[in-house]
């Protein structure tokens, strides 16, 4: 793997951290509002749908104040490594 491989699979995974950590905090926030039924309700990261990991993983992106146009572009281009941490972190 280059440097630069390396250097965004570092960041890709941060990013990733920090959007199960958000969803960590929904949840949190579901239960102390009384609504634990809410949107993600309870759910894990594996137990998510690629659309709501999308969510969590721009609001995180945004929150570290990545560039969309960028973040993407280093996805495609490092898409091999990227679709083994996601298969991963879909595991759980």
């Amino acid at each position: 793997m280059t440097e630069e491989a390396t250097a965004f699979v570092a960041c890709y995974r941060a990013v990733l951290a920090l959007a199960k950590s958000l969803l960590v905090e929904a949840n949190r926030e579901n239960v102390k509002n009384g609504t634990p039924d809410e949107w993600p309700a309870g759910q894990e990261w594996h137990d998510l749908v690629s659309s709501s990991h999308s969510i969590f993983m721009r609001q995180a992106r945004e929150k570290a104040g990545i560039e969309h146009a960028w973040f993407a572009y280093q996805v495609d281009k490092h898409a091999g490594h990227i679709d083994e941490i996601y298969q991963e972190a879909a595991r759980g």
